[in-house]
């Protein structure tokens, strides 16, 4: 993904300086990967840290300022940019050159915002900031795949049509689960890894969805216990994905702020099922796909963490009705060239 957005920062922080010449503030959230840059003078400090990914570019800024600034952006091509104020001590706005606000900044207030090529001022008073955000490639979103998410149709058409003035989003909560989503997906980035960029791609989607489920619940199309829902469910996915049957429900409190017990119950109410049987399902899908390939049932069981093979074989049998032998045989007769 090709960098398109730049902050003229060196009127306002000086020049780039060694992180011993910096002093003891750190960056947060804090990228596993990528380049950090360190800015400081007459009490005015920044931390840029940028990550390139294959289909999506990563920004995150923490800023000190001792004065009121307004700091020149550039953007050299149009695109659909993710900004999180994760921190705003004094509400700031974006602006045009001619300072025609575009887009208010305020404390833990997210938002989407279509930016053609042009001059832009981000306009902050006095006080502490941090701003995470990414850009990505809206061709994810072609074929129609944008049709479940009205509130970015606006800027996907203006991104379309090559509109020349930018069109924003409403804004949305940054919670606990936002905040999670974003540190983890900061604490996972990493420079040529295909694993770590496909994971990229798919943390993102699940920010994206986010947002949308954010913004239904602001309009009163939907509520926090379906948001709890959707985010338990990509949690149990996304512990199964890494860890298999070791993967622990317990973990989820860790994100979802209420007990496992009232979760469980809240799961079964929705979907019919407890989260031990959605794990379970979860773990036997995935062993369908290595089903397709020519590999051992000891080894899919090792695969996904079964103490052994008949315990993998008796709980894909409840769940399919066949055993991994029947299920894989009788795919390859179905695939079968006439």
């Amino acid at each position: 993904m090709r960098r398109s957005i730049f902050l003229k920062l060196e009127p306002t922080f000086g020049p780039k300086v060694s992180r011993a010449q910096f002093g003891s503030l750190s960056p947060s959230p804090c990228f596993n990967d990528g380049t950090t840059s360190y800015r400081s003078t007459n009490g005015n400090t920044c931390i840029e840290q940028e990550f390139k990914g294959r289909l999506a570019y990563l920004h995150q800024f923490d800023l000190v300022l001792q004065q009121p600034s307004a700091i020149e952006i550039q953007t050299k091509q149009k695109d659909v940019y993710v900004i999180y104020p994760l921190l705003v001590e004094k509400q700031g706005c974006i602006s045009t050159i001619n300072h025609k606000s575009i887009a208010v900044l305020d404390n833990r207030r997210a938002f989407y915002l279509y930016l053609p090529s042009d001059t832009y001022l981000l306009k902050l008073k006095k006080g502490k900031y941090q701003f995470f955000g990414f850009y990505f490639d809206v061709g994810i979103f072609d074929d129609g795949a944008d049709n479940n998410f009205a509130f970015l149709k606006e800027l996907l058409y203006a991104y379309r049509q090559n509109a020349s003035a930018a069109h924003k989003s409403m804004q949305f909560k940054i919670g606990h689960l936002t905040t999670h989503y974003i540190n983890r997906l900061c604490a996972n980035i990493k420079t040529g890894d295909i694993d770590r960029q496909v994971s990229l791609l798919m943390e993102i989607k699940n920010l994206i969805k986010l947002s949308l489920t954010k913004i239904e619940i602001a309009n009163g199309q939907s509520d926090y216990m379906d948001l709890y829902l959707l985010k338990t469910k990509e949690l149990i996915e996304l512990g199964v994905e890494k860890s298999g049957m070791l993967f622990s429900l317990n973990s989820l409190t860790d994100t979802i702020p209420m007990s496992l017990s009232y979760l469980n119950r809240i799961f079964k109410q929705k979907t019919g099922q407890t989260m031990v049987w959605y794990k379970k399902f979860c773990i036997i899908e995935k062993a369908k796909k290595q089903l397709y390939s020519e590999a051992r049932i000891g080894d899919i069981s090792e695969l996904y963490y079964f103490t052994d093979s008949r315990t993998f074989r008796r709980l894909f049998k409840n769940f399919v009705g066949i055993t991994p032998d029947d299920y894989r045989k009788k795919v390859k007769d179905v695939n079968r060239p006439l």
